[in-house]
């Protein structure tokens, strides 16, 4: 009887390898891409605020003379943040560079977009997180958003003590007690903190979970009669909730990605970001970039190719009471 060749015996078939390659993970950066850019000219970056006196009784009598005592006032300060340096490397095969590859034709080119997007997300990360000052090795880091959030505009879910908060990027609102579930409440509070100190936030940014759980209070509202669903001509309802009027002025919801990962490397053991809601007008936050990204080509080293990607920035923060923080949600 004849062999029959099939799938099983015949040999030399080709692989079916799709021509590309899909990157399961987006490179969105939230945060920086909603505030300012502004240039750094040293390691320690400065800028100063200032504020009007807090209002009072004021009365003088009909011609009088020039007081004796000037009208005081709140002086000019000067707040500082560091730059922190920001790093990819990238190594190739001089093999891998030579072969025929699916979806690129040159791994040192795809490797190097690869990692200039995971670079500016771990820069996104940092902006969002925690404290400055020093990391356990020495290296230099910047204060993030939680840093320049004074503790009087923090809100604790738990209702306990708040301790540290001072806005300066040294450290960050602590928030004592159990994690609490989210309420509507919490974001009036802030904003109403937050007005109170002359700010106008325009931004609520969340993780992806708490960003759920916002949708749902706010819908939850619709039986008091002060959220009415969204359905439009073809049937839709709209569950999410993208903006947000309060008392104090209308914001923005905008959920953040990056704020649902716990981070990795230098830094990480300062506040993670998935427990809590930045309160900020996007108009106060500035990057300063002391070295944009650039990608740094290496000599080769034996049969390797090699680069650096470096990216040196810091965050400024123009008027600290304008912004508050959510914090220690379940």
């Amino acid at each position: 009887m004849a062999t029959v060749f099939n799938t099983t015996n015949a040999g030399s078939q080709r692989e079916d390898l799709a021509n590309f390659i899909s990157n399961i993970v987006r490179d969105e950066t939230p945060f920086m891409s909603s505030i300012g850019k502004t240039s750094a000219k040293a390691l320690l970056h400065s800028w100063s605020t200032d504020e009007l006196a807090v209002p009072g009784a004021n009365n003088a009598a009909e011609g009088a003379g020039f007081p004796s005592t000037v009208s005081a006032g709140p002086e000019i300060v000067q707040l500082t943040n560091q730059t922190q340096i920001f790093t990819k490397s990238i190594e190739v095969s001089g093999s891998v560079e030579a072969v025929d590859k699916a979806g690129r034709k040159s791994e040192f080119k795809y490797q190097s977009t690869k990692r200039g997007k995971e670079l500016m997300r771990d820069i996104e990360w940092a902006l969002t997180t925690g404290k400055g000052v020093k990391s356990s090795s020495g290296n230099r880091l910047m204060g993030g958003f939680q840093s320049w959030v004074p503790a009087g505009n923090t809100v604790n879910a738990s209702g306990g003590a708040i301790t540290l908060g001072n806005a300066t990027g040294a450290d960050v609102p602590t928030s004592a007690g159990t994690a609490a579930a989210f309420s509507l409440s919490q974001v009036d509070q802030v904003m109403q903190n937050c007005y109170e100190n002359g700010g106008r936030p325009n931004t609520l940014m969340m993780s992806p979970r708490v960003k759920r759980t916002f949708s749902t209070a706010a819908q939850g509202q619709a039986a008091n009669g002060n959220v009415r669903r969204n359905i439009d001509d073809s049937g839709k309802l709209r569950q999410s909730v993208e903006i947000y009027e309060t008392d104090f002025g209308v914001v923005k919801v905008v959920p953040n990605y990056v704020m649902g990962s716990t981070g990795s490397g230098a830094g990480a053991a300062n506040a993670a970001a998935d427990d809590n809601v930045l309160v900020y007008d996007a108009s106060t936050f500035k990057m300063a970039v002391l070295r944009p990204l650039h990608h740094r080509d290496i000599s080769e080293d034996g049969d390797r190719l090699r680069a650096l990607m470096v990216h040196e920035t810091t965050l400024e923060c123009a008027n600290p009471s304008a912004n508050g923080l959510i914090d220690n949600l379940s």
